[in-house]
């Protein structure tokens, strides 16, 4: 499928993991220093908006349904990421999101596909 390229599934789905376990932090992490939690809170206000911008961006530019698969890929995601959440502290999710979440947000703009 040319509109939606294995590559940019697969990063918009890390991204979108990563980003809902930064909400995930400010949600249940609220004994953690102010510090933490203000700079959580900044980079899931940036990464969200990044996020959506993105789905609107490639679904203008690319194809209207695509975003809709993407969001639905991130929400089926969660499911086994729930299961890790058991295993990996939330706070190391929230830790690891303020590397991952830039790295995987290049990338995506890096692979976004030509238009022909």
């Amino acid at each position: 499928m040319t509109e939606l390229p294995w590559n940019i599934v697969t990063l918009y789905t890390l991204f979108g993991v990563f980003a809902s376990q930064q909400k995930f932090c400010l949600r249940d992490l609220k004994d953690e220093s102010p510090a933490f939690q203000l700079a959580i809170g900044c980079f899931a206000v940036a990464t969200s908006i990044f996020g959506f911008g993105f789905l609107i961006y490639y679904g203008y530019k690319i194809a209207w349904w695509a975003p809709l698969i993407l969001f639905g890929l991130v929400v089926i995601a969660m499911i086994p990421v729930d299961i890790l959440e058991k295993f990996i502290p939330l706070k190391i999710w929230g830790l690891a999101s303020f590397v991952a979440v830039p790295i995987l947000g290049f990338l995506l703009i890096e692979n976004f596909p030509e238009i022909k």
